[in-house]
């Protein structure tokens, strides 16, 4: 786990500026429109893809059982969310 911590201390995830500018604005709209549910499912997206921007850069941690355990939790989470937007809670 400390290896795991040096790894996240000592690397640099350079992200788009477009990339940026298209999540604020998204963003932006979503809470404008009264949508927050979506704003916040536009920034689980974006999260997902710096993180996903992260480990392909760790050469070391593309690894198919990595790569495979990522693509399935995003999966399975973002089907958490669809499933919590389409039926209410109240």
């Amino acid at each position: 786990m400390n290896e795991f911590f040096q790894l996240l201390a000592a690397s640099t995830v350079a992200i788009p500026a477009h990339e940026v500018l298209v999540v604020l604005t998204l963003q932006s709209l979503c809470y404008l429109f009264r949508v927050p549910r979506l704003g916040l499912l536009v920034s689980c997206a974006f999260v997902y893809r710096v993180g996903w921007c992260f480990l392909h850069t760790q050469a070391s941690a593309m690894t198919w059982a990595w790569v495979s355990a990522y693509a399935g939790l995003g999966f399975f989470l973002f089907g958490l969310a669809i499933y919590g937007m389409v039926h209410d809670s109240e």
